[in-house]
């Protein structure tokens, strides 16, 4: 899937794709429920696959799946909570809810970065500019500079870096001195990327950038658009009025067990992007195969 990314998804219009990655995140951080971090894990994972490619998409689970592994053990390791201890250590009980509200923190750690990754993929740069100048135009200006300053400043520290080396600027027999050269790089380098980028407010301004004009509208509000969060907010409300209270993990395991209809619902509200973005790609390969 990673030979063709369509990004459908990214079409909607920006305020849309707010509220929908945000209604993500609020259902998973409200209910806290096994089944709903695994579906929106899935669908994070799914949709991740459709817009880059299976090797990415496990290379990034095994680097983040490290972090979640250690997030469930230091809390298993530090939570005595619950009535089914499996072991014993430090003369502590190691319990069976600890264990699994601790696996359950470290897989929300890791669905809540697969989804921002899917997110900052999806909501592209043209995106935040327009959101942001639309409240005010100064602060669509300077979400423009922050997003220019940091690509430029990595790429600037890469091109210093190499001409340092080459000039055995790092070589000392001291690891406090080289610590020392390559944070007053890092300085210079910092120093040099605010002076090529922060200067683009005086320019705007001599330009009558702050006075009120007309403003060229990249995304325009339609139908689709309002369907499509209409059908979001009512699933979300449902979903919210059948889980209910947030899963009980303590003293004892709350039974994790679902009506079909609420596990459809989750499915429906978590894989809508992935469904989205794999139907058009099965459209486009079917397409080039009639080439």
């Amino acid at each position: 899937m990673g030979g063709c990314i369509l990004n459908i998804f990214s079409k909607k219009h920006p305020a849309v794709l707010v509220i929908y990655f945000g209604l993500l995140q609020l259902l998973l951080l409200i209910t806290m429920h096994p089944l709903v971090i695994m579906i929106a894990l899935s669908g994070a994972l799914a949709y991740l696959i459709c817009l880059t490619s299976w090797r990415y998409t496990l290379v990034e689970v095994s680097y983040y799946g490290s972090f979640s592994l250690l997030i469930a053990v230091m809390y298993s390791a530090f939570a005595h909570n619950g009535v089914t201890p499996l072991f014993f250590y430090n003369d502590h009980a190691v319990t069976k809810e600890a264990i699994t509200r601790g696996t359950m923190f470290g897989l929300i750690f890791l669905t809540s970065i697969f989804w921002i990754k899917t997110y900052l993929r999806t909501m592209q740069t043209n995106h935040f500019l327009f959101l942001f100048t639309k409240i005010h135009p100064a602060l669509g200006l300077f979400a423009s500079m922050c997003f220019r300053f940091f690509p430029y400043f990595q790429e600037l520290w890469q091109q210093n870096k190499r001409g340092q080396q080459g000039g055995h600027y790092f070589y000392t027999a001291s690891r406090f001195e080289r610590l020392g050269r390559l944070l007053l790089l890092q300085l210079h380098t910092l120093t040099q990327a605010v002076d090529a980028v922060f200067w683009k407010p005086a320019i705007m301004h001599s330009k009558g950038y702050q006075k009120k004009r007309t403003q060229f509208q990249l995304f325009k509000w339609r139908l689709a658009d309002t369907i499509f969060l209409l059908t979001v907010c009512i699933i979300f409300s449902l979903l919210i009025g059948q889980l209910g209270s947030p899963f009980e993990y303590f003293p004892a395991l709350q039974s994790i067990h679902l009506s079909p209809t609420i596990l459809c619902g989750l499915c429906m509200f978590y894989w809508l992007p992935a469904m989205i973005e794999g139907k058009e790609l099965i459209k486009w390969h079917y397409a080039q195969s009639k080439i």
